[in-house]
């Protein structure tokens, strides 16, 4: 059986790990894209769902995935440009917290 969630990220040993998905205010949206330019970060991943709407952010001219990761050494932030479904969220958490223990993260 395919899973719902999959996670395209690379294994990065012992990252850094910062979540910013949209919450009361987007304080943890805006702080993400805000340290992912000022520490000038470049996607190195992204979240890939069927139950994700169809969507896609246009940034800087080229479409992004709404939930993607930035990575610069060994720091991971992640960006969500959409609330996540509440269908997904236990899913998209799993592969995350998988992820992270894989790769002793901090």
């Amino acid at each position: 059986m395919e899973k719902p969630v999959e996670l395209i990220l690379p294994d990065i040993e012992n990252p850094i790990f910062i979540e910013g998905y949209p919450g009361i205010g987007l304080v943890g949206h805006i702080a993400a894209n805000f340290l992912a330019k000022e520490l000038s970060m470049n996607i190195i991943g992204y979240i890939e769902s069927s139950f994700l709407p169809p969507i896609s952010l246009i940034l800087d001219g080229k479409p992004n995935p709404p939930l993607r990761f930035y990575g610069k050494n060994n720091i991971i932030v992640a960006v969500a440009d959409i609330y996540t479904p509440p269908t997904l969220v236990n899913e998209i958490a799993r592969e995350i917290t998988a992820y992270l223990k894989h790769n002793n993260a901090k």
